[in-house]
């Protein structure tokens, strides 16, 4: 065969092939240096080896560099699912790019005989080429292989760990004296992690001797982390009923604060019976009202009522406002005639003046037909959640009552807040976080201080505000709390009362401002992590000195009644170390969907054992030590001429740059996928100067040409959606750049 024919072999043979590896750890930069592993493999294995190769007409290598693609489809992005995989094969006389589409339901016997083919093949182009490296130069030029499986018995590979791969794994299968050694990159893994890379292979390995009728998406792997079942509960009570209680207790003491006034427990209670009563026999009870007392006594009133309640914001355009009316299919309208929009109500909704019900002069009797007051027990919807959906229609979450008592449970036993704790009310009603500051305050005696738009959305005037009142808990978003930190940092003021915060909605980023507001204020960090579907699933209280905290905090372990696996697309568990979807399991699933049971079956799944879990769309991995690490969205994840990209990944090395406070990457809007490029918006430090030709020339030092971003825009501060979340579709319209169709799940 002419040179130039094995050229365009190669060519069409690896046309949009991609380096396939396993996924890479986060190690602190260093000097490049290769390490290495040394592993035996028993005779048994061995022989095994020898009779499959020799009942499919197959060489050894054949096997094992099918094996090899296997192992890396099930812990590459596509786990799961049909996926392409190219590694480097070396044996004697031959360099090559070994590629395969393995698809999980296949037979591993299958497979093996397309890769006999496939392999022998390539070898016979290789050596009809008259040149050994024929094969491996093409890929050189299209495939970078990451990952290169070496027959060769060659020597020490070099400090680019030679083929440009990261990982190489030798092996000799020589009678008596089997086994192999792992050359990896130290800047890529860690010793635990190169030693699991063996373990999964090896357990693997002897899975296709042992049983190569397997599919390849059910051979074993080593190293997985099982979903345990969710930690009991005891003593769970609703959310009305533990208020109640805190009332009785101390019926004097001052349940909500605001400028100007506050009200008292007693106060509460029979504000909230009076409502109660106003909604009796109601299932579902929409309330509009602007922030004050008497808003959030509703939701009480409609919980005591056992109702659930499905809470508008007022600021909402009034044509949102009416869809979700329509929408959730609420017997009621709770509506305060102050505020300000006033949407048509569907027919069969009742409204009643939230005024008159609170004074107690706008009684109802229940409905024919309705339920009684109080009969919702725990299977009762406690609320429905409106989030935001990819079509562009909003979904309503709907939570049981059961969900929210877990979650309260839960959220009461990890905190110290009890009474004289004072908390504020931060989040907009339509934000799922609203019931964990108002009813984890309530059901523990504490205080709740509200407070205004104009102060909220000012961090300097909240810092005031948070002294003023003497705030000791603060449930925020991490771009709320950023903000806070820079300005207490900026002006000196720090809230001195302040004991607790606990954060979520976005990923905690451990920045200078935030190490420092930590230091000064003595308060604890708490990163809680769980989407509108699920709520609080899992949380991290930050340890120690908070100079120590990594940027990029944990999001923890699951908190009693919650259940958390990181799973592959077919819901079985991946290896430690290896990134796939966030599933939640356990008592603090959502019903589903408000009226779209289509969509309630897509994300609402039988996980591990046939349990009922929820398929978050969010990627993360266990580390080592049993704890979560979230790694962004699915969809986060971008290809740009022919190479894949972690938007995650830029946007980190970014905010490393000098005077850079916090950064986004999106991928531009084109007319072709070919067209598309990287932009970046940056936040400043205060203060600093930034320059986006010079932050991409920093930035280039760093990322290859395919990461690095081709515009870097400096914004003096990010939009923000009403929740108080980095508004990524805004950002995108403003500088040309689309982040893609929203996510289907409500983020916290």
């Amino acid at each position: 065969m002419a040179p130039d024919e094995a050229v365009a072999y190669w060519r069409a043979r690896l046309a949009g092939a991609r380096a396939c590896s396993w996924p890479a750890d986060h190690v602190p930069a260093g000097d490049p240096r290769i390490d290495r592993l040394d592993f035996t493999i028993a005779p048994s294995d061995t022989a095994a080896l020898a009779g499959l190769a020799g009942r499919h007409a197959v060489a050894p290598l054949v096997v094992c560099a099918a094996a090899a693609q296997v192992l890396l489809a099930r812990v590459g992005p596509e786990a799961g699912e049909q996926a392409d995989v190219t590694i480097g094969l070396r044996c004697a006389g031959a360099a090559l790019a070994c590629r395969a589409l393995i698809d999980p339901l296949e037979s591993f016997t299958d497979l093996l005989r397309r890769a006999g083919d496939d392999i022998g093949r390539d070898l016979a182009v290789a050596s009809a080429a008259g040149a050994s490296d024929a094969g491996h130069g093409a890929a050189d030029d299209q495939v970078p292989c990451r990952f290169v499986l070496d027959f060769s018995g060659g020597g020490e590979p070099g400090p680019s760990l030679a083929d440009q791969a990261e990982l190489r794994l030798s092996l000799c299968l020589t009678a008596g004296q089997a086994g192999g050694c792992l050359h990896y990159d130290a800047r890529s893994f860690r010793p635990a992690t190169a030693g699991r890379i063996v373990r999964c292979y090896l357990s693997l390995l002897r899975c296709c001797l042992a049983a190569p009728a397997t599919r390849c998406g059910d051979l074993e792997l080593a190293d997985l982390r099982a979903t345990a079942d969710p930690a009991p509960q005891a003593g769970l009570r609703p959310a009305a009923e533990l208020c109640g209680s805190a009332a009785g207790r101390s019926p004097g003491s001052a349940a909500v604060r605001w400028p100007g006034g506050e009200l008292s427990y007693a106060g509460l209670a029979a504000g909230a019976r009076n409502i109660a009563r106003s909604v009796a026999g109601a299932t579902l009870v929409s309330i509009l009202a602007e922030r004050s007392p008497a808003q959030v006594a509703a939701l009480l009133g409609v919980l005591m009522a056992g109702a659930g309640y499905v809470p508008l914001d007022a600021s909402h355009p009034v044509r949102r406002l009416e869809f979700v009316l329509a929408d959730c299919g609420a017997d009621l309208l709770l509506r305060d005639r102050t505020a300000g929009n006033s949407p048509r109500v569907p027919a069969g909704c009742e409204v009643v003046d939230l005024q008159d019900a609170l004074a107690g002069t706008a009684p109802r009797a229940a409905a024919p037909g309705r339920r009684p007051a109080g009969g919702a027990g725990p299977d009762g919807i406690g609320y429905v959640m409106y989030t935001s959906g990819s079509t562009g229609r909003p979904k309503g979450v709907a939570m049981p009552q059961s969900a929210l008592a877990s979650l309260l449970g839960a959220q009461n036993a990890r905190s110290a807040a009890g009474p004289g704790w004072n908390t504020l009310q931060f989040s907009p009603l339509s934000f799922d976080v609203s019931f964990q500051e108002i009813f984890a305050t309530w059901s523990t005696g504490g205080t709740l201080i509200l407070v205004a738009g104009d102060v909220r959305g000012d961090p300097r005037r909240l810092l005031d505000y948070l002294a003023e009142f003497e705030v000791h808990r603060l449930f925020l978003p991490y771009v709320a709390l950023r903000m806070l930190a820079e300005a207490a940092v900026r002006s000196g003021v720090y809230p001195g009362q302040l004991r607790e915060v606990i954060t979520a909605g976005e990923q905690l980023r451990a920045t200078g401002a935030v190490r420092e507001f930590f230091r000064r204020t003595g308060a604890s960090l708490d990163n809680q992590y769980g989407p509108t579907e699920t709520h609080v699933a899992t949380a991290h209280l930050l340890p120690g000195d908070p100079a120590l905290w990594p940027e990029l905090p944990s999001i923890g372990r699951a908190l009693d009644g919650a259940a958390v696996g990181v799973l592959d697309a077919r819901q079985r568990p991946l290896p430690v170390g290896v990134p796939g979807e966030i599933c939640i399991y356990g008592h603090r699933l959502a019903a589903g969907y408000r009226g779209r049971p289509e969509l309630t079956a897509e994300r609402f799944v039988a996980g591990e054992g046939g349990r009922r879990c929820y398929r978050s769309g969010d990627v993360g991995r266990v580390l080592d030590d049993g704890r979560l690490e979230y790694l962004g969205r699915r969809d986060g994840q971008v290809k740009l001429r022919g190479y894949r990209v972690e938007i995650g990944e830029v946007e980190a090395r970014l905010r490393a740059l000098p005077g850079v406070a916090d950064a986004i990457v999106l991928l531009s809007r084109a007319s072709r996928p070919d067209l598309a490029y990287l932009v970046a918006y940056c936040v400043p430090c205060h203060g600093v100067p930034l320059v986006g030709a010079e932050l991409r020339r920093l930035l280039a030092a760093e990322l290859p040409g395919h990461m690095l971003p081709r515009r870097c825009v400096v914004l003096d501060r990010f939009p923000l959606t009403l929740t108080g979340k980095v508004d990524r579709r805004a950002l995108g319209e403003g500088g040309q750049a689309g982040p893609g169709p929203a996510p289907e799940s409500g983020d916290r």
